[in-house]
């Protein structure tokens, strides 16, 4: 089926060239052996086909309809082997050329395939292609593999595999066999689609990807690449015997000439050695010469064949700031990846295949190893640099069909990057220097893989760690379940203060600046660097709500936000503490907060009936006030002060006060109404309530206006650090107050705010707990089952929230957070363990988010949490819906609701799912339903300390 084609054709040429040699002039019969050379490659190409269909059809391939599954000791087995073979070998010899050309897809539906119009097919890896199914409009990229067939248990089974309508599938992608692409489903690049699975619609081809195919399908552009391919081969050829000739001093034969074009265009050896005795006619006379003749010629067709292949790319590059004609580029291609398949591959792994590429225009530096690497359809967007390891089988594409037409950009590789086996580099993406990319892993398009990163995974490429830099403190001395709690915390926020570009807690705030005066005389208090008596520093004080952004009457937490400034006349922040209404917090440690999140309302309360101190904690944050300067703020939260004599620490509480003593503590407190507030969080305003929306801010305002200005008391509240570890926790439980009779509040000095900010300064104002100094520091954790987790673990979301919400990259010391780096406008799968059946989304980052240049979900920390930790009870449900909608204007909260349906549900493990308001560990989720809101779902009424 295979050898019985390149006879036939050698002796069609023999019969074209026979007229030509009844022409006097030699030139013209040596040109017309040429020329004709490529015309007889064509033609072996379409008999090798119809051979394959006529015999191997009839004769070998078995009836899938009838034995779908059939015994490997069958005959039927053998008669799919013989046929599969030969598929195989003939589309890995001839098909190979036809990639990205109507072409392809003749050769595949005379093999049995059954193809629609505009499909384009750029891969060759069909084993069955009988049993595939094509529609219109469809895209298969390169390197895609489709197989039809399973062996398993001594059985070899047939399933067909459908290709929607205008779906595409990435490079490099599986369809095993029984697969099912629903209409404009994509399949991402690297991936694998399960057995006898559907993948589900996500958006359609374009009118660009239509124009784009009605462009490349003209039968004359694609059979002339085709011609160019063989040309090109047989020019090489044919050269190379010219050379011979010349330097031997024989004289040149058209019978040699014309079988050094037939075994250039051929170029499979058996199919040479086929057109040998038909052509020349004679055999030769020692084994030995004969190999040694043969090796000498490849290695000088390959030679010549790359030179000539650099000539052509050069003649068809466009020139500076012209488009490249389709036409031009089509040729180029073909070609490149001819001189690759028929030379340049046995180079691979030696430095001899870097300078082939620089050849062809690709940037490669010094000591590079590239091994056994994928034809490069487009090496001039190829920049590798010095001390670069390409590992085997690896694929760099630089440009590939999709739904969108032909997209193609630089691919950059810089030094000392190792590229493991099997990844792939799709275009555009950036490897900075020293990236370490794993096995089978995906650099996505646009993607950048930022410096000494160790990045791993297909459909989500995660940063594992940085190699070049130190992990930041905080994470260090977290343990996994901690990380990855933080995450999905980070993450779920991030999403939200992306989407309406602010804070998610005490979103609106009026802010003031002024001084801290300490005391001179503080008897109670060691002698400390900061609180040293006499001291005077700048101040900013920032007042908001939890959660009411546009109302103020709403009965709500209160916070102060407190920014001391140094006193050397740069002002260089040295402590942010952030205190609110109310002396204690609802979640003991950053678990309990994430639990809290997962619960619905009935379980909030039927956990606070067991734990009373929890319901006070909620309810006695909430205050109705007409003043924020006359209610009392507490930090909630233990800091460490170390004093100056004899390295002497002690816990820390904060506090502010009024300057008028006559204010009570519980000025403004709300009489509870039930067992917890409703799920808004903040409880409205009375309707007869005729307060302006924003009169706290407005009366803070005209207050600072005022001579006296406003005025708190600044105080401590000290306790010895327990040397018992059980005891510590204890003392650092922020959801009950300290005895102030055993550690009462030491006044150490007074603010005085006589200077209102503009609301623009206020609004870019950013409190992070980790803003802080040797002498009043955080309280580290490593668990976070700990009750110093609720600050540890907070100073790191608030400052990647900040920094996501802000557009600004995370800071290169979070190296030991694994971070994702996205497919760009690509779909998420969520599998059938995420909530029902396996579904595609698309993210609508560009849309809906806008670009902020990193993806939000950069942030997780980890991949799936083990099921078992969701009986914990702390793990945070991310994905759709688990954020409450904020309260402020209609028009806002209607597009922010929604937002966190965003979520790629993916990256942020697993999670429990509510059931009548309670959690259930086993389950995991986001489904579906999880879109809409459910009643019982907020955050709490307090917000995050």
């Amino acid at each position: 089926m295979l050898l019985l084609p390149a006879y036939l054709a050698s002796s069609a040429y023999m019969s074209m060239l026979y007229p030509v040699n009844l022409v006097e002039s030699s030139a013209m019969k040596y040109l017309s052996s040429l020329v004709m050379a490529p015309i007889a490659w064509i033609c072996y190409v379409l008999l090798t086909s119809l051979s394959l269909s006529i015999l191997g059809k009839s004769f070998l391939q078995p009836n899938y309809a009838l034995a779908p599954d059939v015994s490997i000791w069958s005959v039927d087995f053998v008669r799919w082997w013989a046929l599969n073979k030969a598929q195989g070998l003939a589309t890995k010899r001839l098909a190979v050329h036809l990639k990205g050309t109507i072409f392809l897809n003749y050769w595949f539906k005379m093999q049995g395939a059954r193809i629609g119009s505009s499909v384009i097919i750029d891969t060759v890896d069909i084993t069955d292609p009988s049993l595939l199914v094509v529609a219109d409009g469809a895209v298969i990229a390169e390197g895609v593999l489709i197989q039809g067939h399973e062996v398993r248990n001594d059985v070899l089974s047939f399933r067909c595999i459908r290709i929607g309508r205008e779906a595409s599938i990435g490079p490099y992608a599986v369809l095993q066999k029984g697969t099912i692409v629903e209409d404009g489903a994509v399949v991402l690049p690297l991936q694998k689609t399960e057995p006898g699975k559907s993948t589900y619609q996500t958006k359609r081809a374009s009118s660009d990807m239509k124009e784009e195919t009605r462009k490349a399908t003209m039968l004359l552009e694609h059979l002339v690449c085709i011609y160019a391919v063989a040309f090109l081969g047989a020019l090489s050829s044919a050269t190379v015997y010219m050379l011979y000739t010349y330097f031997s001093g024989t004289d040149a034969s058209l019978r040699h000439f014309s079988f050094a074009c037939i075994a250039g265009a051929f170029h499979w050896l058996p199919a040479v050695m086929s057109s040998y005795p038909v052509i020349v006619q004679e055999a030769p006379t020692s084994a030995l010469t004969f190999a040694l003749s043969i090796a000498f010629a490849y290695l000088s067709y390959g030679i010549i064949l790359s030179l000539l292949t650099s000539i052509v790319n050069t003649a068809l590059a466009p020139r500076t700031g012209i488009k490249q004609n389709m036409r031009a580029g089509l040729i180029q291609r073909r070609i490149n990846i001819a001189v690759h398949l028929r030379f340049a591959k046995m180079l691979s792994g030696t430095e001899a295949f870097c300078m082939y590429l620089r050849l062809l225009g690709a940037k490669i530096g010094r000591h590079c190893s590239i091994r056994s690497i994928n034809p490069v359809a487009n090496p001039e967007l190829m920049s590798i640099g010095d001390g670069v390891h390409l590992g085997d089988f690896c694929h760099i594409v630089p440009g590939f069909y999709s739904s969108k037409g032909f997209t193609g950009a630089e691919i950059k590789v810089q030094e000392n990057t190792i590229v493991g086996s099997g990844s792939l580099l799709l275009p555009g993406s950036v490897l900075q220097g020293n990236v370490i990319l794993g096995a089978l892993s995906v650099a996505p398009e646009n993607s950048l893989l930022h410096r000494g990163g160790i990045y791993i995974g297909a459909q989500y490429l995660t940063l594992v760690k940085n190699t070049l830099l130190a992990e930041d403190e905080r994470i260090a001395v977290m343990d996994p379940m901690y990380k990855k709690i933080v995450g999905n915390l980070s993450a779920n926020l991030a999403i939200t203060t992306m989407n309406v570009k602010s804070r998610y807690f005490h979103r609106i705030g009026v802010s003031g600046r002024g001084v801290l005066k300490i005391y001179q005389d503080i008897t109670c208090l060691p002698k400390h660097k900061l609180f040293g008596a006499g001291k005077s520093f700048p101040v900013i004080v920032r007042h908001s709500n939890s959660l009411s952004a546009d109302d103020d009457a709403r009965l709500d937490a209160r916070g102060a936000a407190v920014r001391i400034l140094s006193d050397d006349g740069d002002e260089v922040p040295l402590l942010d503490l952030t205190l609110k209404s109310g002396k204690s917090f609802y979640a003991r440690t950053i678990a309990d907060f994430a639990n809290w999140l997962v619960c619905g309302l009935p379980a909030r309360e039927e956990h606070v009936k067991h734990a009373p101190h929890i319901r006070d904690a909620v309810w006695t944050s909430l205050r109705d006030t007409n003043s924020y300067t006359t209610l009392h703020y507490y930090s909630n939260i233990c800091r460490l002060l170390r004093f100056d004599e004899g390295n002497k620490e002690m816990y820390a509480k904060f506090k502010l006060r009024p300057i008028d003593q006559d204010i009570p503590e519980e000025s403004g407190q709300v009489v509870p109404r039930g067992i917890l507030p409703p799920e808004t969080g903040a409880i409205p305003r009375d309707e007869g309530d005729t307060r302006p929306l924003l009169f706290l801010a407005d009366d803070f305002r005209r207050r600072v206006e005022l001579p006296e200005g406003v005025r708190y008391v600044f105080q401590l509240q000290l306790r010895e650090v327990p040397s018992d570890g059980a005891a510590c926790d204890i003392a650092l439980d922020c959801t009950r107050p300290w005895d102030e009779d055993e550690f009462p509040y030491i006044d150490i000095g007074e603010i005085t705010i006589d200077k209102n900010l503009p609301r623009e300064e206020t609004e870019k104002l950013e409190f992070n707990p980790f803003l802080r100094c040797q002498q009043v520091d955080v309280i580290p954790a490593t668990s976070c089952k700990q009750s110093a987790s609720i600050d540890h673990g907070r100073s790191l979301v608030y400052e990647i929230c900040q920094r996501l919400r802000n557009g600004e990259p995370l800071p290169a010391v979070m190296g030991g957070i694994p971070r994702a780096v996205r497919h760009q406008d690509q779909p998420v799968r969520l599998p059938s363990g995420h909530g029902g059946t396996s579904k595609i989304q698309r993210r609508r980052c560009q849309r809906d988010q806008g670009d902020t240049g990193q993806d939000m979900v950069q942030v997780a920390l980890g991949h799936a949490v083990p099921a078992a930790a969701a009986n914990t009870g702390a793990i945070l449900r991310p994905g759709p819906g688990h954020l409450p909608p904020l309260p402020g204007p209609p028009q806002r909260c209607r597009s922010h609701r929604h937002a966190p349906l965003l979520a790629p549900a993916d990256l942020l493990g697993h999670v429990g799912r509510r059931h009548h308001g309670h959690m259930r560990g086993s389950e995991v989720g986001p489904g579906r339903r999880q879109g809409r809101r459910r009643r019982g779902s907020h955050l709490g009424a307090a917000g995050v300390p």
